[in-house]
Formats: structure tokens, C-alpha cells, sequence
């Protein structure tokens, strides 16, 4: 059994600290820019951070600050974390001193989002899915009933194994 706990600030990039079990690097490359772009920052933040970030070179905070200093690029607060995770979720998985995770078993919470390929729920907050739930047809409801019974009995013979 393994638990992962989180930084004080709970930010997608305390996570990947402990996960990874160092400090962040960051690097602008293929995979950064893809997340930026997803997270629809403006094309012009997104062409200067390409002209002013050295591409597939790894960087400590002090020195991406130092890049974006002398574009004279600011990032207001509602930038700053996406570009920061951006940048040390593809630094993360392309380096090659640790074995990147490839799953990750949480609560769904958003922070543990792209840190892995897989990301699958536990038992607790998967069945929250299905709490959710609420059939009218008697019949369905019995069908609910007897899948959560069946549910919960599978997950105690689990934990008794």
C-alpha cells in the first residue's frame, strides 16, 4: 500500500514534488505546450513564452523567472500555476533519473490530473459515481441496491485477502 500526501498548498506541482521526491525543474518542450494550449492562455502569452523559454533545457524557478524577466513577460495569478505545471509535468516525464509513475490511485481531486497516463479513483470515490444515482423504477432501484451490496462485499474481501 502506498499514500501520497500533499504540500501544505495542495497545488498540482506539490504533488509531482513528492511523487518525483525533488525539487521541480521546468522545461519548455512539445508536451508543455500542448497543456498550455488546452488550457486556452492567450496565443500571444503562448507565442512569447516559445520565443522567450530555451526549448528541451531544464530550469529552476529562479531561472524561468529570469527568462521571463528580460522578455519583460509578466504572468498575472491565473497564469502563473498553469504555466508552472505545464512546464514541470513535461520536465517530469521526460527526464530519466526516476521511473515516471504511469498510474496513480487518488480521490479525483483536479491537482492529481496528467501528472500520470492512468489515473483510477479508490474505492470510496469511485462509488460516489454511483451514490449519485437515483433510479424511479422500483425494479431499477433494486438492481442499484443489490450492485452496491455486491460492491462493498467485493471490497471487504479484498481488504481481508
Amino acid at each position: 500500500m502506498t499514500s501520497y500526501h500533499t504540500r501544505p498548498g495542495g497545488t498540482r506541482q506539490d504533488v509531482l514534488t513528492l511523487i518525483w521526491g525533488q525539487e521541480l525543474r521546468y522545461r519548455l518542450n512539445d508536451e508543455a505546450m500542448v497543456w498550455l494550449q488546452a488550457r486556452s492562455l492567450q496565443h500571444a502569452l503562448l507565442r512569447r513564452l516559445r520565443d522567450a523559454l530555451p526549448r528541451d533545457t531544464d530550469m529552476t524557478v529562479a531561472e524561468i523567472q529570469q527568462q521571463l524577466t528580460a522578455a519583460t513577460i509578466t504572468l498575472n495569478q491565473q497564469q502563473v500555476q498553469p504555466v508552472g505545471d505545464a512546464l514541470a509535468i513535461a520536465t517530469y516525464h521526460s527526464q530519466t533519473q526516476v521511473p515516471v509513475l504511469r498510474w496513480l490511485l487518488s480521490d479525483d481531486a483536479p491537482v492529481y490530473d496528467h501528472l500520470t497516463t492512468t489515473h483510477a479513483l479508490c474505492w470510496v470515490h469511485d462509488w460516489r459515481h454511483y451514490a449519485k444515482l437515483a433510479p424511479l423504477v422500483p425494479h431499477h432501484q433494486a438492481k442499484l441496491a443489490a450492485f452496491e451490496e455486491r460492491y462493498w462485499t467485493f471490497y471487504r474481501d479484498l481488504l481481508a485477502y
